[in-house]
């Protein structure tokens, strides 16, 4: 069927989309490797799996289609355009596909065009598959402790930029990246739009902080975060990737300035010179692999080797 669940537990369960894209960029790796066509199928397996989820008149596509009791099995979410379409788009660079560039891009269009408020000049983070957002209720905070224990992780209202955790679901900056990534390998001028205006979304949330959700969880949890300020390292490579990316995709120098302030903030807040090493965050004075600090190695080097900037850091 292509149903695939994240917990290895042997049986159905979480089918989230950034878990069956990484499945999904394995197999088409494999297929390359082994010459085997199962890999192929398998690939397109979980592909269509998760695009046959989609409505059909939005093309949006739910987060977890198999769970159809909880908000992710009928939600869609950044996680689509992110870390689904993105690793659909490298499948396609892997094999030279189409079916793979095709579908990404009905992923990423459907979500720009549904996503996006013009008004607001920003992108809703929860959409109902019909193209309805979900705006914001309560205090991002304390909603946590007045709704069902797992609805309080939905991305309500605009996205957050600076995420602090994974719960919620919510990837805008990998997003952003699947949008510049699409517009070099496409020359529909929506994808480009979009790029436009993912650059005016996290232009206006600098200077990289914590994100709103979970704000509270995070500043309990280190307290220090009041005065260091900044974001997770992962943050500060994908804004800096991003808007190297989309200088070129939009010919627009200041976003590459706009990347080299990041890029120094970023050495300001997490480089130690006794080490050499970077931190994950300021507020932890720890170096952690899985706050993303090689995310902003990668940006730093394609900052380094402008315009050659190489493959999107996914």
């Amino acid at each position: 069927t292509g149903q695939h669940n994240r917990h290895d537990d042997k049986s159905p369960g979480c089918d989230f989309a950034f878990s069956g894209s990484e499945f999904i960029y394995a197999f088409a790796f494999l297929s390359q490797k082994t010459g085997e066509p199962i890999w192929e199928q398998r690939a397109k397996l979980v592909m269509n799996y998760h695009w046959n989820a989609r409505n059909k008149e939005t093309n949006l596509a739910p987060d977890a289609p198999a769970l159809h009791d909880r908000y992710d099995g009928n939600h869609a979410f950044t996680t689509i355009p992110g870390p689904h379409a993105s690793l659909l788009l490298r499948a396609y660079e892997l094999t030279k596909d189409r079916d793979y560039l095709e579908v990404a891009l009905g992923h990423l269009r459907a979500y720009d065009q549904y996503g996006w408020d013009e008004e607001a000049q920003n992108y809703w983070g929860m959409l109902e598959l019909n193209g309805t957002p979900v705006p914001e209720y309560g205090d991002p905070n304390t909603r946590m402790r007045s709704v069902h224990v797992y609805d309080f992780f939905q991305p309500v209202g605009y996205v957050d930029v600076w995420r602090t955790v994974l719960y919620s679901y919510e990837m805008p900056l990998i997003a952003a990246q699947s949008y510049a990534y699409a517009a070099q390998l496409s020359d529909d001028p929506q994808l480009k739009k979009a790029v436009e205006r993912w650059s005016i979304v996290i232009e206006k949330a600098l200077p990289p902080k914590t994100g709103r959700r979970w704000k509270m969880n995070l500043e309990e949890a280190l307290p220090q975060i009041r005065e260091t300020g900044g974001t997770y390292a992962e943050n500060y490579g994908r804004a800096i990737s991003f808007f190297l990316e989309a200088a070129l995709v939009l010919d627009r120098n200041e976003l590459r300035v706009k990347a080299e302030g990041i890029a120094r903030e970023a050495i300001d807040h997490l480089h130690r010179e006794d080490s050499g090493l970077f931190l994950g965050h300021a507020a932890k004075g720890t170096y952690e692999a899985t706050d993303g600090v090689g995310c902003l190695l990668y940006a730093l080097l394609q900052l380094d080797s402008y315009p050659e900037i190489g493959p999107p850091n996914f």
